[in-house]
C-alpha cells in the first residue's frame, strides 16, 4: 500500500537528531545537517543526507562509518502511520536487500520521520525533520 498522504515529492532535511537511553544526543551530520528525501508515486525512494559543513571542498575525505554522507535507495510502501523503505542500495553495504522502518507524523509544513536505532551498542531514537525545498 502507498497511501501515504502529502508524502510523495521531494524533502529536504533540515534537522535530525538522536536521543539515546541513556540520555545523551547526537547530531550525526552536525548541527546544519542537509540532505533530500524522494518518494516517487510509482514506490522508487531515494535518501540522501550529508554535513555541510564536512561535506564541502576543500574538507580531507573522511572515512569510516563517520563520512558525513549517506545515501540509500529502494522502494517504499506506507501502511498505519509507518513508511517502509526496501533497501536496493546504500553507501553501508549492510543495508542493502534491509527493509527499515520509519515512524510518519506531520507536523505543520513538516514532515518527521522517526525511527528506533543502535549506535555503537547503544540504543535510541532517531529523528529526522523534512520540508518542502
Amino acid at each position: 500500500m502507498r497511501e501515504a498522504p502529502g508524502l510523495v515529492g521531494v524533502w529536504r532535511l533540515v534537522a535530525m537528531e538522536t536521543a539515546f537511553a541513556d540520555g545523551t544526543r547526537s547530531r550525526p551530520y552536525g548541527p546544519n545537517c542537509d540532505g533530500r528525501l524522494f518518494y516517487e508515486p510509482d514506490g522508487r525512494m531515494a535518501a540522501h543526507l550529508w554535513d555541510p559543513d564536512r561535506h564541502a571542498p576543500g574538507h580531507p575525505p573522511a572515512s569510516g562509518p563517520d563520512t558525513a554522507y549517506f545515501s540509500y535507495t529502494g522502494t517504499w510502501t506506507c501502511d498505519a502511520g509507518r513508511v517502509h523503505h526496501t533497501v536496493d542500495a546504500a553507501t553501508d553495504p549492510d543495508w542493502s536487500g534491509r527493509t527499515i522502518f520509519r515512524d510518519i507524523r506531520h507536523e505543520e509544513s513538516q514532515l518527521v520521520l522517526s525511527a528506533e536505532v543502535i549506535f555503537d551498542g547503544k540504543p535510541g531514537v532517531a529523528t529526522m525533520r523534512w520540508e518542502r525545498p
